[in-house]
């Protein structure tokens, strides 16, 4: 099972919610997610910049290394790999 990561924006600037995104990924590791899909749910793909996609997919790593080693896997249904990976 993959848990789907939902991003989390702040209520006073729209900015992504760091804390509660690493928070929300470690939750779902912590309840026997074998994996997590960020930025793939609704349209945050599309409403953030490209620094920010690294920016969240930077914050999904770290977090989920801390429950876990593993090389991350790279797959987008929408786009070549090589786009997904270069943002």
């Amino acid at each position: 099972m993959w848990g789907m990561v939902l991003t989390p924006f702040a209520p006073d600037n729209l900015a992504v919610d760091h804390a509660s995104l690493a928070l929300h990924v470690r939750a779902l590791l912590d309840q026997g997610a074998h994996g997590v899909v960020a930025l793939a749910v609704i349209a945050e793909p599309g409403a953030l910049a490209p620094a920010e996609r690294a920016a969240v997919l930077d914050t999904v790593l770290d977090a989920a290394a801390t429950i876990r080693s593993w090389p991350p896997s790279w797959h987008s249904t929408r786009r070549p790999t090589s786009t997904t990976c270069g943002l």
